[in-house]
């Protein structure tokens, strides 16, 4: 599952808009209205033994950095292998590739705005999912697209 992060306007003049995408403290966030959650229900299980978390850029934030074995895949086989790599790093199982951290790091060191990042929530158990879902949907129920100069 996952969930486009929510921007805000910062700055508003006549001549300008720049608008900031939230990524820091959302792993947080998440995770404390999951806990009030689970508390209402007398849960005494923490969030982090029922789910995995993460933030990754959108799969096209990437696209320049693919391994050829995963560009040379159809849209379909390479959004499922994207899905796959992601789930594999929120569960510990393989460190971020390195083309990953490339495409982070690169991102971070230009002047342009910052690439949409999205909020990761997987269950470790199946019947947590609907909630998931309602949540991730909740939370992404408000859009806000980058701004311009003008």
């Amino acid at each position: 599952m996952k969930i486009h992060m929510h921007s805000f306007v910062d700055v508003i003049t006549n001549s300008s808009t720049v608008i900031y995408t939230y990524q820091s403290g959302c792993v947080d966030t998440a995770k404390a209205v999951i806990k009030e959650v689970l508390e209402l229900e007398g849960r005494v299980k923490t969030v982090e033994d029922l789910f995995y978390f993460g933030v990754f850029y959108g799969e096209d934030s990437y696209s320049d950095y693919l391994p050829e074995e995963i560009d040379n895949l159809d849209s379909v086989a390479r959004k499922e292998k994207f899905k796959s790599i992601i789930a594999d790093i929120m569960q510990g199982k393989i460190e971020k590739p390195q083309w990953m951290k490339e495409a982070e790091g690169n991102q971070r060191e230009s002047d342009s705005f910052e690439e949409d990042t999205f909020l990761h929530i997987l269950p470790k158990e199946e019947k947590y999912k609907p909630l998931i879902i309602k949540l991730l949907s909740f939370l992404g129920s408000v859009t806000a697209d980058g701004g311009s100069d003008g």
